[in-house]
């Protein structure tokens, strides 16, 4: 029984620490975060150059969410 607690607690470590990762990582470039920015309407957060890069292409009419496309800043 000892075994199966411990596999138990060794998988609920492992899926935290990969969700805390997750949340870390660029939607954009999937890569950890530098200069986390966060789209205050919606709370989606991306790299800051990321982000700019994103929204200063061609044909950019507003400077909605990459994620959800809400407007904000």
């Amino acid at each position: 029984m000892q075994g199966d607690e411990n596999e138990d607690a060794y998988t609920e470590t492992y899926n935290a620490l990969y969700e805390f990762v997750h949340a870390l990582e660029c939607p954009l470039c999937s890569e950890l975060m530098t200069k986390p920015s966060t789209f205050k309407t919606c709370g989606h957060t991306f790299c800051f150059e990321c982000v700019i890069k994103t929204l200063e292409g061609k044909g950019i009419r507003w400077p909605g969410c990459p994620t959800c496309g809400q407007a904000g800043c």
